[in-house]
């Protein structure tokens, strides 16, 4: 776990100790990190600040939460009632957040942030029913409030809890804040993320090889290497996809094809080391 004392941007690995000044739930190192964030923070910065402060806490053993419901706009902050019971576990109440809880299982969501290379102060685990199943349940449309796309990988409700944990035991539950919320949606977004990767992948296989020259966020989030042979299908060459023949090469006889690839959805207008994810060149470059 982390040092709780260290206090880093919630978008960089910058240290930082400048609050928001609306629910004082979430840091940033800068202007630029905050602007980063809004589109996300602003889903429950106002509810955190007029009605989950420390002192409006219902009873001791009550914490935050965030709760994405399948037929609520956004997401929402949600006491959440844990406690341990006579067999040692964790015992999460769900009943008065979700009228049915049949089926829901609970899961490891995030333990690290990927993006930032840092590990959490506590764990966040997610309840959850019918999650990445095309036939069952809905997309949550709290979550397609942050990104459609997140509609295409997840199927009803979730809560998102936390548990600090003791030499990997779980310890005593925790808090959630507008922190822990950013780090959930670009946990989901990598999901989302590994998901078209791994299609691309699928479909690719029998296509045609090339050389995939990927930007900073890419290299970051993903590991991949700056220049590397692939095998890519040149039907995912679109227009959308910026596709470009160059007349040199065809002077020479050959098909030399530049095709820019779309930013990835976990770090598109992301920042590493001050410099844009998207930032050095990110396209598949075809010679056939």
């Amino acid at each position: 776990m982390t040092d709780t004392n260290t206090k880093h941007c919630a978008m960089c690995t910058n240290l930082s100790m400048n609050n928001c000044t609306g629910c004082g739930a979430i840091r940033y190192c800068s202007n630029v990190c905050q602007k980063a964030d809004w589109t996300v923070h602003k889903l429950l910065c106002s509810s955190f600040a007029a009605g989950f402060k420390d002192i409006q806490r219902p009873s001791p053993v009550h914490y935050r939460g965030i709760f994405f419901a399948e037929d609520e706009e956004k997401p929402r902050i949600v006491w959440v009632h844990i406690r341990r019971g006579l067999d040692g576990e964790f015992q999460v109440n769900i009943l008065p957040i979700l009228a049915n809880p049949v089926g829901m299982q609970v899961r490891k969501e995030v333990e690290i942030s990927v993006l930032l290379k840092r590990p959490l102060d506590k764990v966040i685990l997610t309840a959850f029913r019918d999650r990445i199943q095309e036939t069952h349940g809905q997309p949550p449309k709290s979550l397609e409030k942050i990104d459609k796309e997140l509609g295409e990988i997840m199927r009803g409700p979730m809560l998102s809890y936390g548990i600090e944990y003791v030499n990997d035991k779980p310890d005593k539950p925790a808090d959630l804040d507008l922190e822990d919320l950013r780090h959930l949606v670009d946990n989901f977004r990598i999901k989302y993320d590994n998901t078209v990767r791994a299609y691309y992948g699928e479909i690719s296989s029998q296509g045609s090889r090339c050389v995939r020259v990927s930007c900073v966020g890419d290299q970051i989030v993903f590991g991949a290497p700056e220049f590397e042979a692939i095998t890519t299908h040149t039907g995912l060459f679109t227009p959308t996809n910026a596709t470009v023949i160059y007349p040199v090469a065809k002077a020479l006889g050959l098909k030399l094809i530049l095709a820019k690839s779309p930013s990835a959805l976990s770090w598109r207008g992301r920042r590493f080391d001050g410099k844009l994810a998207s930032g050095a060149p990110h396209f598949n470059l075809l010679v056939s």
